[in-house]
């Protein structure tokens, strides 16, 4: 990480609702004991790369277990559609809140509170990869915001729509993110389908951004809240990580996730 990025104070906020449309309460969903969101806010803290690390929630059940795990949690309001409108809300209470003055952050850093195979590693070379990226640039080339992408490994997950796919240009930006299995496979090249994971490094503009403008109608068509941004001609830069990650969408993704996590104890 070069030395102006070392010098940039990091804010990790994980957005967790406890009413989840698909698969109610998996926040607070039990894997090895330990609730899924506080497996993600533990894998934050232990990467050694924030300065800060909050959850953003609706939900007093979670702020509780949360705050019984020693972690700290941000109300925010009931009707967001999407995490990023509830991280651009609990940066605004962050900021505006008494001790603001030690509560300024250069970035943030959303990580998604359904992605319990996140390690601190992964975190670690991905928060490295980007800082180093926002900060060694000039603003009209700096990307809008930064998030993760990763090879998909088998054509069940190219084909499921929990599984966001992205394409990029050779150098990483983003060119377009959908649901369904993209770029389609007529010709031969043997390249595999990345997907989007759910580690984000924002602004303050990039966060106030999407909040200030309406949705657009990919992104209503998709329900894909990203789509916002390249909607408006943003720029997202999408970066590999360095691991194997599932969001947890469904139950068949917990009893996979389990199986996965299992199985690493077992090799250690």
């Amino acid at each position: 990480m070069n030395r102006l990025a070392q010098e940039k104070k990091v804010c990790a906020l994980i957005p967790a609702r406890l009413n989840s449309v698909r698969f109610p309460g998996k926040a607070l969903k039990q894997i090895d004991g330990i609730p899924m969101v506080v497996r993600v806010l533990a894998a934050a803290r232990n990467s050694g790369v924030f300065d800060a690390v909050y959850a953003a929630t609706d939900s007093p059940e979670i702020a509780a277990v949360c705050q019984t795990y020693g972690f700290e949690a941000v109300f925010t309001s009931h009707s967001h559609q999407n995490p990023t409108s509830r991280i651009q809300e609990a940066v605004t209470i962050l900021e505006d809140s008494k001790s603001a003055s030690s509560r300024k952050f250069d970035f943030y850093a959303m990580i998604g509170g359904d992605e319990p195979l996140l390690t601190p590693e992964i975190l670690q070379n991905f928060m490295e990869q980007a800082l180093t990226v926002i900060t060694s640039k000039e603003n009209v080339q700096r990307p809008f915001l930064i998030n993760a992408m990763a090879d998909i490994p088998n054509d069940a997950e190219t084909a499921d729509p929990s599984n966001i796919k992205v394409v990029c240009r050779p150098d990483g930006t983003g060119l377009y993110i959908s649901r369904a299995p993209i770029p389609f496979r007529k010709g031969t090249l043997d390249e595999p389908s990345r997907k989007f994971v759910s580690i984000g490094l924002y602004t303050r503009e990039s966060l106030d951004f999407f909040c200030q403008s309406r949705p657009g109608i990919l992104e209503q068509i998709e329900g894909v809240d990203l789509l916002r941004f390249l909607e408006y001609g943003k720029t997202i830069l999408f970066l590999p990580i360095c691991g194997y990650t599932l969001s947890v969408d469904t139950p068949a993704d917990l009893e996979t996730v389990q199986a996965i996590l299992h199985r690493r104890t077992s090799t250690l």
